[in-house]
């Protein structure tokens, strides 16, 4: 009797882990571009860099004040996303993290270096850091640069202190907005996604479906809201969802908690300031219709082999 080459196991086992929704992370591109906060050494907080840091998209291109506005949230509005889909984050550079989490170690006093990484996710308790600020060309240390924004510059929002917003009211920080070079607008208003006057959107993942106007119930957005909000814990007006929550809307005047912030390896008064999501993540299955498929495909290698093993011992 022949012996089966492990080779045939190793093709069943492939397709059983793509099955069982092991997804795959393709690489985490040079061209990654990103923003820093106020505080950062980096100038200009309303710029766009890639890693160096190198200057793509200036503060005059958003529409901006290069000297007084800062971008904390970007998206290029082609976002895919799912219930297991792994997610990018950066935190700021006060959140310290859960208790054995790689946050937690960076955010150390010795380290200070978690507000400059940008880190993983994966369901349903995963993290691990994938850039990290030397990486990028920041600066280390508490006092060092803070990465507040990752994605492309398409859909955007500025923070509360930034001079537009201060002009153009309260709840300016709270909206999604978009730019033709010159001249911002708003995509969407706060009160769009349930949000309050005083919201602050520091963190954006966007799929406009339609690659157009908004859609209320069409379109779909992951993200989070600064410390200061009144929707937060945080926010000294009786809001029910932490900083370093992941919330998920689809533009129809309500949002929900998509992750806690638990389940990013953080504390309920620690800050998400970033969130992105790699081109090509293929989306993990999930559900009864996972287990249907994977014993179909156990059921199927077992008659597989014990056909080959009659076929083997006959012709011996």
């Amino acid at each position: 009797m022949r012996c089966i080459s492990t080779k045939r196991y190793g093709v069943v086992l492939i397709a059983l882990g793509v099955t069982l929704g092991v997804s795959v992370r393709p690489a985490v591109p040079q061209t990654l571009i990103f923003s820093v906060d106020p505080a950062s050494p980096t100038p200009l907080c309303g710029d766009a860099f890639v890693a160096g840091p190198q200057l793509v998209v200036p503060a005059v291109q958003f529409g901006l004040l290069p000297a007084g506005d800062n971008v904390d949230a970007l998206s290029g509005g082609n976002d895919l996303f799912d219930d297991n889909t792994p997610l990018l984050f950066s935190v700021d550079r006060v959140t310290i993290g859960a208790p054995g989490t790689p946050i937690n170690a960076d955010a150390a006093p010795e380290m200070h270096d978690a507000h400059g990484t940008i880190y993983e996710t994966r369901p349903p308790n995963s993290h691990a850091p994938v850039v990290t600020g030397l990486t990028l060309g920041l600066a280390p240390g508490f006092f060092g640069d803070d990465v507040d924004a990752v994605g492309e510059p398409v859909f955007f929002s500025i923070d509360r202190t930034s001079v537009t917003s201060l002009v153009r009211g309260a709840d300016f920080a709270g909206h999604v907005l978009v730019t033709d070079g010159t001249n911002l607008s708003v995509w969407a208003a706060g009160f769009q996604m349930g949000l309050q006057p005083g919201d602050d959107i520091d963190a954006l993942l966007l799929l406009n479906v339609k690659n157009s106007e908004m859609d209320a119930g069409g379109d779909v957005a992951l993200f989070s809201l600064d410390p200061f909000s009144p929707s937060t814990t945080t926010g000294g007006q009786g809001g029910q969802v932490s900083p370093a929550d992941v919330l998920m809307t689809r533009f129809d005047g309500t949002f929900h908690v998509y992750r806690h912030a638990s389940q990013l390896g953080l504390q309920s008064d620690d800050n998400v300031d970033a969130l992105h999501v790699l081109a090509g993540a293929i989306p993990t299955a999930s559900g009864w219709g996972l287990v249907i498929l994977a014993l179909t495909l156990l059921t199927g290698a077992k008659v597989f082999f014990a056909r080959r093993t009659v076929t083997t011992t006959s012709a011996s």
